[in-house]
């Protein structure tokens, strides 16, 4: 993800996805420009709203604590009798935070960083993925990492879904059949006091299904020493967009 989540190299992808769907749109670079520099304008004005920087998180201690949630709920040693994830001290033996990135390490699977345990501890009460027990263990109360301070990565990591989904239509309509799964549910003249219920539904149903994704993806995810094979990047994304009329 670091790799994938620079700056330069997002802005080069997502240009050239979205330069291939305004191609067969047929809007022309002039309206483009126009546009953008007045989005630009708008969004760079002095009284324009924006969320104050609350949290510089790097970008790869985003990758290495979402990867540390995934194996937290998705591994045997690190679940109870019914599959839901045990409460887990920060520090000591198996099980532990500190066993799990032990667990992780060995494994190949944790991505290069030199965020701390004490500061893994921190980023999970910060961003409310754990809360403390009365005897200082972390209970997981979210079944993924989410950014919920504005940041740089945030910001970096919201470009990237944007990319991700402008890649998989730019190469499903220029490859046609035989294409990238892509579905989508779409609604007018939707009541606007049903949206919070409908994000409910999305939170409960989509999240359960993300899990299942994420998990079986982290089951055959090959550690950085495995050349045996081919690899590629893939993701999967749940949203809901709202366009009031």
């Amino acid at each position: 993800m670091s790799e994938n989540l620079q700056p330069d190299r997002l802005l080069r992808d997502l240009a050239c996805s979205i330069t291939m769907l305004l191609k067969y749109a047929k809007i022309s670079l002039d309206d483009v420009n126009a546009a953008f520099k007045e989005a630009y304008e708008s969004v760079h004005q002095p009284d324009a709203e924006q969320a104050p920087l609350e949290d510089e998180l790097p970008v790869m201690q985003v990758q290495y604590l979402t990867t540390l949630i995934t194996a937290w709920r998705g591994s045997p040693e690190f679940t109870d009798d019914r599959g839901q994830p045990l409460e887990l001290p920060l520090h000591g033996n198996h099980p532990s935070i500190e066993s799990l990135i032990a667990r992780l390490s060995a494994s190949g699977r944790l991505p290069d960083s030199d965020i701390s345990i004490e500061n893994v501890g921190k980023r999970f009460i910060k961003h409310r993925t754990t809360e403390l027990t009365d005897d200082r263990r972390h209970r997981l109360i979210d079944l993924v990492f989410r950014i919920k301070l504005a940041s740089g990565a945030a910001a970096l990591m919201y470009i990237n879904y944007v990319l991700g989904l402008a890649s998989t239509c730019a190469h499903n309509i220029y490859k046609g059949q035989g294409g990238r799964s892509q579905f989508v549910s779409h609604t007018t003249r939707f009541p606007v006091s049903r949206i919070p219920l409908l994000c409910r539904m999305l939170e409960e149903e989509g999240m359960n299904f993300l899990v299942r994704m994420d998990e079986h993806t982290a089951e055959y995810q090959l550690a950085k020493s495995d050349q045996s094979e081919k690899t590629s990047c893939v993701g999967i994304g749940i949203y809901l967009t709202e366009e009031p009329e």
